[in-house]
């Protein structure tokens, strides 16, 4: 179900719909809200050879100035296992880029005027 005019559905990868959804699990899980609202935004980004990617933006909880390259990690196979069961195009995608990412994981401060503003509604994807 759409809502009219909402543009913040999903976003694209390579032709493929990346919807909201597909973080959306992952993101209320335990171990990521050790250190994360479960507030994200994704937007498709281009490399400096043209390539795209996906801009993950997470919300930081209060306290947390930085997080391990271990969370990172987990957080990232947590992303990739979640893109991959519920879109057959990315599992097929990840399959043919090989070794290049195809997402990059941003944790942004509590609140972060640009991507968190208090008191509005949080747009899951940027344009």
């Amino acid at each position: 179900m759409y809502v009219y005019e909402r543009s913040d559905l999903a976003t694209t990868l390579y032709g493929l719909q990346i919807y909201p959804e597909y973080l959306r699990d992952v993101m209320v899980n335990d171990f990521i809200q050790r250190y994360c609202t479960g507030k994200f935004q994704i937007a498709t980004k281009y490399d400096e050879k043209e390539n795209q990617y996906l801009e993950i933006n997470v919300e930081q909880k209060r306290g947390v100035d930085s997080v391990s390259e271990s969370f990172i990690k987990k957080a990232e196979v947590a992303i990739k296992t979640a893109f991959k069961e519920k879109s057959s195009e990315y599992k097929e995608l990840s399959s043919f880029v090989n070794d290049r990412p195809l997402f990059k994981l941003v944790f942004r401060a509590l609140g972060d005027p640009e991507y968190f503003p208090a008191g509005i509604k949080q747009k899951w994807v940027k344009k």
